[in-house]
Protein backbone atom coordinates (compact mmCIF):
# COMPACT_ATOMS: atom_id res chain seq x y z
CA UNK A 1 0.00 0.00 0.00
CA UNK A 2 2.38 2.35 0.66
CA UNK A 3 4.01 1.63 -2.37
CA UNK A 4 0.79 2.72 -4.09
CA UNK A 5 0.42 6.09 -2.16
CA UNK A 6 4.55 7.17 -3.37
CA UNK A 7 3.63 6.48 -6.88
CA UNK A 8 0.54 8.38 -7.36
CA UNK A 9 2.26 11.18 -5.28
CA UNK A 10 5.24 10.86 -8.12
CA UNK A 11 2.34 10.96 -11.15
CA UNK A 12 0.28 14.18 -9.22
CA UNK A 13 3.91 15.67 -8.60
CA UNK A 14 4.99 14.83 -12.55
CA UNK A 15 1.76 15.66 -14.01
CA UNK A 16 1.62 19.03 -12.11
CA UNK A 17 4.91 19.86 -13.54
CA UNK A 18 4.06 19.25 -16.97
CA UNK A 19 0.64 21.19 -16.65
CA UNK A 20 2.43 24.21 -14.95
CA UNK A 21 0.32 25.21 -12.34
CA UNK A 22 -0.93 22.76 -9.89
CA UNK A 23 -4.82 22.58 -9.63
CA UNK A 24 -6.82 23.75 -5.96
CA UNK A 25 -7.41 20.04 -5.50
CA UNK A 26 -3.39 19.12 -5.97
CA UNK A 27 -2.27 22.00 -3.24
CA UNK A 28 -4.38 20.26 -1.04
CA UNK A 29 -3.43 17.13 -1.65
CA UNK A 30 0.40 18.20 -1.45
CA UNK A 31 -0.32 19.94 1.82
CA UNK A 32 -2.11 16.85 3.26
CA UNK A 33 0.46 14.58 2.13
CA UNK A 34 3.30 17.12 3.43
CA UNK A 35 1.26 17.08 7.21
CA UNK A 36 1.12 13.45 7.14
CA UNK A 37 4.40 13.03 6.81
CA UNK A 38 5.67 15.19 9.28
CA UNK A 39 3.70 13.50 11.79
CA UNK A 40 5.49 10.18 10.67
CA UNK A 41 2.02 8.70 9.55
CA UNK A 42 2.19 5.47 7.98
CA UNK A 43 -0.14 2.82 6.63
CA UNK A 44 -3.75 2.91 7.62
CA UNK A 45 -3.19 5.91 9.85
CA UNK A 46 -1.81 7.80 6.90
CA UNK A 47 -4.70 6.81 4.78
CA UNK A 48 -7.53 8.03 7.38
CA UNK A 49 -5.53 11.51 7.98
CA UNK A 50 -5.12 11.83 4.31
CA UNK A 51 -8.79 11.33 3.66
CA UNK A 52 -10.02 13.57 6.66
CA UNK A 53 -7.45 16.50 5.47
CA UNK A 54 -8.44 16.18 2.00
CA UNK A 55 -12.53 15.90 3.07
CA UNK A 56 -11.91 18.70 5.66
CA UNK A 57 -13.16 22.48 3.55
CA UNK A 58 -11.31 25.23 3.67
CA UNK A 59 -12.37 28.71 5.06
CA UNK A 60 -11.62 30.69 1.29
CA UNK A 61 -12.84 27.71 -0.28
CA UNK A 62 -16.61 28.43 1.11
CA UNK A 63 -15.70 32.04 1.23
CA UNK A 64 -15.27 31.94 -2.54
CA UNK A 65 -18.24 30.05 -3.61
CA UNK A 66 -20.48 32.23 -1.55
CA UNK A 67 -19.64 34.98 -4.00
CA UNK A 68 -20.26 32.75 -7.18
Amino acid sequence: MKIVAVIAAALVVSSAALAGDLTPQQRKMKECNAEAGSKGLQGDAHQKFMSACLSAKAPENSAARKKS
